[in-house]
């Protein structure tokens, strides 16, 4: 609430202006005979008291407490903080100022012996809202016929009631049950004032505006359409700022800072917290565990990054995937997306994910003393990657070198291993914790020994059949071929109609400046071809790097022998982590059906480096199935 009024303040929404605003007055009753019969001082306690309970509700509902005037408030509801349905928060401020204060009142009688009562006055209309007075004194108030009328529901209503005037009761007539009381005359008006005295909220609220019937429905569908557009136009503007801020500016949508540093002068500069970042980065590149940094941070007696005593795994996890420690800032990282399962009546993409590094923005030239050096960040990444899959969390000191890569049909979840009575297993996740309002998964859990022992045979005999394993390349390569020849005729068509789109922003500036056209007009075909430039230049960048990745992913027969080899060199290894290494390689998914059954897939890999002394593999393309 003090958010929206500083916001308000500083973007002129406290200067003179005229406003519809719904008017709120509330005092106590008979205080000028209570006041005489107590001392002073408790006088002062019981208002003090009882301003806890009248003021409370108005900033609950996002008003605005204009004045306290001895014993009594005055509050606005759409000044300066506007809402849509400001007469009817009025009003349910007004209602829960009565509830509230009668346990006080109960409390004041039999504390002191007075009989203490407040009542509510409210009215809306149009108004001049601003700060009024002189050098020596300014208040933001209302002026107009409108807090006049406010004033006089106030001094008409019965102690214990909420008075309205017909303007406020024809706004929120259907959401309240309420005595009509008929015409008030009010001094230096022409014509009586009509009256109601609220009761209570109905039990089922009509409709507030629109139209009955089908016409309505199909009106509310018109709107809410409408305004889904709005709310995806302004998302995409939104989205086309920030972007344009980190490829024309260089800079980041943000000025979130890692951990160990900040920003200054659009430079990210080393803080009191550097030399400590730069200690977990070498605990990092000594091959140590998330959760292993974060027990010795904590035994150290280091501070969390949020003021904690105790460190968790997942907050190093944070620090060593940023790439910002490395010299690079990655702007744009997350995109909005379709939530995979939704707890209210929403609608859009009101869920995130983190885009693929090759898709995020980069931004060099921004930190000043990166920790470490590109090549020292990917290996962090790897070695958190094989910590990840051989932790031995809740395993029993085995390794499970199928977690991970078991898919179950049912859910989509994946297996991990478990150890029960000395008798290693995999189960679905699903099993154990679901999603909101989702059910658990009815999966049955697989043999451990079993299962890997029926996987690497099936991989084993893929790698040594010549047949299967380089005719599906040869399939691959022709493949790749086909779809780069396709992506390339694609381009030049966009090459070719992003010449169009510019002599059509040409053609019209120059129609332009002969038959004089309104601006609105040159605005609206200009951002028309603007928009379409923009397209093809997004889809022209989309083409060309799939045309490279394609083009990368090209392996000729010699590199596909020897690292056909070599997989079969680790394979014949026997060791844990070298059988994990061939069944990443080959992209082995295991489907599993729930029934005990399940189904291996394989891909066909690919060398991308074979100078270094580790094959580096990458896998690609229509899988292979085995049941």
């Amino acid at each position: 609430m003090l958010q929206k009024l500083e916001s308000a303040r500083t973007s002129g929404g406290i200067q003179g202006e005229r406003r519809l605003v719904t008017m709120l007055f509330c005092d106590v009753t008979g205080s000028t005979a209570a006041a005489e019969q107590l001392d002073p001082e408790e006088w002062a306690q019981i208002m003090n008291g009882a301003f806890e309970h009248l003021i409370a509700p108005v900033y609950r509902y996002e008003g605005t407490l204009a004045r306290l005037m001895g014993d009594a408030i005055l509050a606005f509801f759409g000044a300066p903080i506007a809402h849509e349905d400001d007469p009817h928060r009025a009003v349910l401020a007004g209602l829960e100022i009565i509830q509230s204060i009668g346990p006080y009142r109960d409390e004041v009688q039999r504390k002191w012996g007075v009989d203490f009562q407040v009542r509510v006055g409210i009215n809306t209309g149009l108004v001049v809202m601003g700060e009024v007075g002189s050098d020596l004194r300014v208040e933001y108030t209302a002026l107009g016929d409108a807090i006049n009328v406010a004033a006089r529901m106030e001094s008409a209503a019965t102690p214990g009631t909420v008075l309205i005037a017909a303007d406020t009761h024809r706004l929120v007539a259907p959401l309240f049950d309420f005595d009509d009381l008929g015409p008030l005359e009010v001094r230096g008006k022409s014509e009586p004032v009509g009256t109601f005295r609220v009761l209570s909220r109905k039990a089922q609220p009509q409709r507030e505006r629109g139209i009955e019937g089908p016409e309505g429905q199909l009106v509310e569908l018109a709107l809410a359409l409408g305004k889904e557009r709005s709310v995806l136009r302004a998302q995409q503007g939104a989205r086309d700022g920030l972007r344009a801020r980190a490829l024309q500016k260089g800079l980041p949508p943000n000025y979130q800072s890692p951990y160990g540093m900040k920003w200054e002068d659009d430079r990210l500069v080393p803080d009191s917290n550097y030399e400590l970042a730069c200690d977990i980065w070498r605990m990092g590149l000594e091959g140590e565990t998330q959760w292993g940094i974060a027990k010795r941070l904590t035994q150290r007696g280091v501070s969390t990054p949020g003021g904690k005593r105790v460190w968790k795994g997942t907050t190093i996890g944070k620090i060593l995937s940023n790439r910002a420690y490395a010299g690079t800032v990655e702007a744009l990282k997350t995109e909005a997306v379709e939530p995979r399962r939704r707890s209210k009546t929403t609608y859009g993409k009101t869920s995130s994910r983190l885009r693929p590094t090759e898709e995020r923005i980069k931004l060099e030239g921004l930190v000043s003393r990166p920790v470490v050096t590109e090549d020292e960040f990917q290996w962090v990444q790897e070695r958190r990657r094989f910590n990840q899959r051989f932790a031995s969390k809740n395993t029993r000191n085995r390794d499970y070198l199928l977690k991970g890569i078991i898919k179950c049909v049912l859910c989509g979840r994946v297996y991990t291993g478990v150890c029960r009575k000395n008798l290693a297993y995999y189960y679905c996740r699903g099993r154990a914790k679901t999603d909101w309002g989702a059910e658990k998964c009815p999966a049955g859990k697989l043999n451990a020994p079993e299962l890997e022992e029926a996987v690497f045979g099936t991989v084993s005999g893929f790698l040594n059949d010549p047949e299967i394993y380089l005719g599906e390349m040869g399939r691959r390569q022709a493949l790749h071929r086909d779809t780069i020849e396709s992506l390339t005729r694609e381009l030049q068509a966009l090459e070719g109609r992003s010449r169009e789109e510019r002599e059509t922003e040409a053609n019209i500036l120059r129609l332009a400046a002969r038959h004089n056209f309104s601006e609105e007009v040159l605005e609206q075909e200009l951002n028309l071809t603007q928009v379409r430039q923009r397209w093809i230049a997004e889809r022209r960048e989309l083409l060309s790097r799939r045309i490279t990745d394609l083009e990368t992913r090209f392996v000729d027969p010699e590199t596909m022998n020897i690292l056909h080899q070599r997989l079969q060199d680790r394979l014949a290894g026997a060791t844990g982590q070298d059988r994990r290494f061939v069944l990443e390689a080959v992209g082995a998914t295991i489907l599993a059906q729930g029934d005990g059954s399940w189904e291996l897939e394989l891909l066909v890999p690919r060398a991308v480096s074979t100078e270094a002394q580790e094959p580096q593999i990458v896998n690609t393309g229509p899988r292979l199935g085995w049941g």
